[in-house]
């Protein structure tokens, strides 16, 4: 008994030897470099968008990127899909999916889910959004440890995107008035009267 208390001991003291040195390898995985000064306070933002007066700021990310411009303009371009799919959801809740599609076979439902939210897609996609503005971006430079177990260089890169909220819901009223004839073609009416209702609302709104 005393022999296993002591083999059990040694195996949980191992183990946790282990567990740390993972941990103490993690932390090496990356080693900052660089930055371009203090990081500002949107970057540990836990939020993809928040407000700021009357503007609408999106944010985003992107990682171990070789080229500083090419990361800048990709982190810039991931904040305006981010500013696109929030009108994307703004269309998708007026539709209800999941009340929208019925059927009794899941995988039929699946389907169909699917191919609404990619007519919701390209309605927004190709809904044009003016007045989006680039704002700051943020960046730092890293040593970091590939698969391979090579060690490089690479950026990571954050970036705001900023927008009037009069243009953010001008470009909602033309994806939604867009979405119209979605809900008339599957002649779904319930997300006819809620997109109804929206667009009034936001006509509303940008008419005060």
């Amino acid at each position: 008994m005393h022999l296993k208390r002591i083999t059990s001991a040694l195996l949980i003291t191992a183990a946790t030897v282990a567990v740390t040195g993972c941990w103490s390898n993690s932390q090496r995985l990356e080693t900052l470099l660089e930055s371009q000064g203090s990081k500002p306070g949107w970057v540990s933002a836990s939020e993809d968008s928040f407000r700021q007066g009357d503007l609408v700021i999106y944010k985003a990310a992107v990682q171990r990127q070789k080229d500083l411009q090419l990361g800048v303009q990709a982190a810039r371009a991931q904040a305006l899909a981010n500013m696109t799919m929030s009108i994307q959801s703004s269309v998708e809740s007026a539709f209800a999916i999941s009340q929208s599609v019925r059927s009794n076979d899941v995988e039929e439902r699946d389907r169909a889910g699917s191919s609404l939210l990619n007519e919701i897609s390209q309605v927004c996609k190709a809904t044009r959004i003016t007045g989006a503005t680039p704002k700051e971006s943020y960046w730092e430079k890293l040593e970091y440890l590939t698969r391979d177990g090579d060690r490089t260089v690479g950026y990571n890169v954050w970036a705001i995107v900023a927008i009037a909220e009069r243009d953010l819901k001008r470009a909602r009223l033309a994806a939604e008035e867009k979405a119209m004839g979605i809900a008339t073609s599957r002649k779904d009416d319930e997300a006819k009267t809620r997109l109804l209702d929206s667009i009034q609302k936001l006509k509303e709104e940008l008419n005060q």
